[in-house]
């Protein structure tokens, strides 16, 4: 900024004077930066891939993993726990990675990955909806299956959540 430019706060009216506006935050004045229905602008759907969901994309997807190393266990085979928990975790974590690394472009293809993600927490619900029942007539253990159980709805909703961010293909076509 040189000294010729004027300053913005220099270029408000105060309060009162004729012809002048209040330029307060929340003012009648302040319509310019509003949308039309008065929410505030949603990220760009093409923009860069958002933080929050690349935290809970990592986080979810070594969660999803944890059943077969950690935690409470059942007495299940290890390939059904790798079929159950690596592979989704893992299609989680690539999916996230890829989606960083290509700077979640195009909208598309991030849709795509949504949709992924989403059948990986669908297929890990489908296998624990037994072990669920199972927990509720006391042949396993409650806090072993809710734990299984917690891995696969966290999943699935992470899924939901990414095809709503980067659903505007749908919506516009």
């Amino acid at each position: 900024m040189t000294a010729a430019e004027p300053r913005p706060e220099a270029t408000r009216k105060a309060p009162g004077r004729k012809g002048g506006h209040d330029m307060s935050k929340g003012s009648a004045g302040d319509q310019g930066t509003k949308t039309p229905q008065g929410r505030e602008p949603q990220g760009d759907p093409e923009g860069p891939f958002p933080f929050v969901l690349l935290g809970l994309g990592l986080a979810i997807g070594l969660y999803a993993m944890l059943p077969a190393f950690a935690g409470p266990q059942l007495h299940i085979q290890r390939v059904v726990e790798v079929v159950d928990h690596v592979i989704p975790g893992l299609i989680v974590l690539a999916l996230v990675g890829s989606a960083t690394v290509l700077g979640a472009r195009p909208p598309g293809l991030m849709l795509v990955f949504g949709l992924l993600i989403t059948l990986a927490g669908l297929w890990m619900v489908d296998t624990h909806v037994g072990l669920f029942s199972q927990a509720v007539h006391h042949e396993v253990d409650l806090v072993a299956a809710g734990f299984h159980v917690s891995t696969a709805l966290a999943v699935f909703a992470y899924g939901l959540a990414f095809l709503w961010r980067y659903r505007e293909p749908l919506i516009r076509g």
